[in-house]
């Protein structure tokens, strides 16, 4: 009977001190566990905004840290949301800027493009306007010219009749004093060419009266196109400023998007970071 009972508990110690060997050297590996654990809890609480916050709140050790560290954690990276949607709205504010001036700058270079085609039909109508008058000033010349030749003409007959004339009425006096003619005959001739020659000079004063008139309405003309000549330079000046300016406005429209650019890339970046430290919040939240 003792020795049944010595055997059992001689099975006991080897049973006991068997397991006190396996504890022993399993101690090593369960204080590295710790010890990692520790370190882990040690990051979370010192961690900055420049760690990666998303894949440490991701991490199933952050259940094995105290409350306070999880806490510290949750404050820091609500910290880093809030400076972030300041940086957001800071980026949101300089796009608005140059969304405004964009819009500015639109709306400018829409007016002048108006400004251009409006004096694009001011100046086609006002060229029309000096083709018209051009072929009125040369209607005017040619008439002038043919009334040149008509008033020179009359003079050279009227010339000629005063000499026939003058040397008919000698002939005449010739005559009748010498007695081949009768002074009946002599007058009537004589007042048939007076007529003539009144009739002559009254052609003359209205041929004269005729080249005077398209002299004045070729000058009334030739003065209405030096003022629309005039008018259409000073809207091709206007038109070249214009133009001008519509290069600026497409100039500055350019720049403008270049800088918009990078904005709108940059507004996306942070709204993806904000979803990340917001998602990372939540997920510590659950540890408190």
């Amino acid at each position: 009977m003792r020795l049944l009972t010595f055997i059992q508990l001689s099975k006991y110690l080897i049973v006991f001190l068997v397991l006190c060997s396996l504890m022993a050297s399993s101690l090593p590996f369960l204080g590295f566990v710790f010890a990692e654990d520790s370190d882990f809890c040690k990051k979370i609480e010192n961690v900055s905004c420049e760690d990666d916050l998303k894949s440490l709140s991701e991490n199933p050790k952050i259940e094995s840290c105290s409350q306070s560290a999880v806490s510290k954690f949750w404050e820091k990276v609500n910290y880093c949301k809030d400076k972030t949607e300041k940086e957001y709205e800071q980026t949101e504010q300089q796009l608005r800027n140059i969304e405004s001036r964009e819009n500015a700058a639109e709306r400018a270079l829409r007016n002048i493009n108006w400004s251009i085609r409006k004096l694009n039909a001011e100046i086609a109508s006002l060229n029309l306007s000096i083709s018209q008058l051009d072929s009125a000033i040369k209607e005017r010349e040619k008439a002038i010219e043919e009334l040149s030749k008509a008033l020179q003409h009359q003079k050279e007959v009227l010339a000629e009749t005063v000499r026939q004339l003058f040397e008919y009425d000698s002939t005449c006096y010739i005559k009748v004093f010498l007695g081949y003619g009768s002074i009946s005959d002599f007058g009537q001739r004589l007042m048939e060419m007076e007529r003539l020659q009144m009739n002559l000079e009254s052609t003359i004063k209205e041929i004269q009266e005729a080249k005077e008139k398209m002299e004045k309405e070729k000058a009334d003309l030739e003065k209405d196109k030096e003022k629309k000549l005039r008018y259409k330079r000073m809207q091709e000046f206007s038109r070249q400023n214009l133009v001008l300016k519509q290069k600026q406005q497409k100039y500055l429209l350019e720049r403008l998007a270049e800088a918009k650019t990078p904005l709108e890339r940059e507004m996306a970046r942070i709204e993806a970071e904000l979803m990340e430290l917001r998602n990372a919040m939540s997920r510590i939240q659950r540890y408190l």
